[in-house]
């Protein structure tokens, strides 16, 4: 959670929604829920309500200066003329420099920022990976730095919900991806998205497209896939096409496409 000072919450409410929002806001209170009760009532004096609506976008509002500051001082890395030196969305950012020393002053920058703003940067959830074309070169001989303590090297890491790794980021992802789509379609059988005896197949078919299919390709378009990565993909997307149908696992995927066509609102 970040912790918003008063008068600077105070001064970003304003600009946006007025003097008239503000004070419905402030003057919300707020409970704390823990198994089948509830505390007293307080108010909101600083921060911002988890899964509130406005949270993400106030965070983005609070962070934007330090991602100013980035851009301006010419930090991280660049496409042309374009910079992606540090992609975030709301309280997920991610720092990126071809050099060593460039990436140590985007974390004293961004430290310096957090200090002054009266946040803490998460000490376990942020990892470095170092990743070299040079083979020679290991993680090992690199070691960054975050408030003076060395930050956690690892192989790889997680950023909006994809995988980054220092090698096979792209198969890494297609198994997750895999795997999850897997396990929200075995959690679907009990509603009777199996095939035989279950759901009539066009009912089974909207609903996988539903739940299922976006887990699957969920952030894969980020990605540089090859054929062997979108052939697993495409196994598992007509095994469960077959699996809907009540059909043969021998069955072509000519017909496979065919009859889900057919399924198609």
């Amino acid at each position: 959670m970040i912790f918003f000072s008063t008068s600077y919450l105070t001064k970003i409410l304003i600009q946006i929604f007025g003097k008239s929002f503000l004070i419905c806001t402030t003057t919300l209170p707020l409970k704390l829920k823990w198994k089948n009760g509830f505390s007293n009532s307080f108010p909101v004096r600083q921060g911002v309500r988890q899964g509130g609506i406005l949270s993400t976008h106030l965070y983005k509002l609070y962070i934007n200066d330090l991602l100013t500051e980035l851009e301006e001082n010419g930090m991280g890395q660049y496409i042309g003329t374009n910079f992606t030196g540090c992609p975030t969305c709301a309280d997920a950012i991610i720092l990126l420099s071809s050099t060593e020393e460039e990436m140590q002053s985007m974390l004293d920058t961004s430290k310096r920022y957090s200090d002054k703003h009266r946040y803490k940067i998460h000490p376990t959830k942020s990892v470095t990976i170092n990743k070299y074309s040079n083979s020679k070169t290991t993680k090992s001989e690199v070691q960054f730095k975050l408030d003076d303590k060395n930050m956690p090297s690892a192989n790889q890491g997680t950023h909006l919900g994809i995988i980054r790794a220092i090698k096979d980021q792209n198969k890494t992802n297609i198994q997750d991806r895999i795997s999850l789509a897997r396990r929200t379609a075995y959690s679907l059988m009990n509603v009777g998205v199996h095939g035989t005896n279950g759901l009539n197949p066009k009912t089974s078919y909207m609903i996988y497209r539903v739940y299922v299919l976006p887990r699957l390709l969920y952030s894969l378009e980020v990605l540089p896939l090859n054929n062997g990565d979108i052939k697993l993909l495409r196994d598992f997307h007509v095994n469960f096409l077959r699996q809907i149908q009540a059909l043969p696992s021998r069955t072509a995927i000519s017909a496979v496409y065919t009859y889900s066509w057919v399924l198609s609102p």
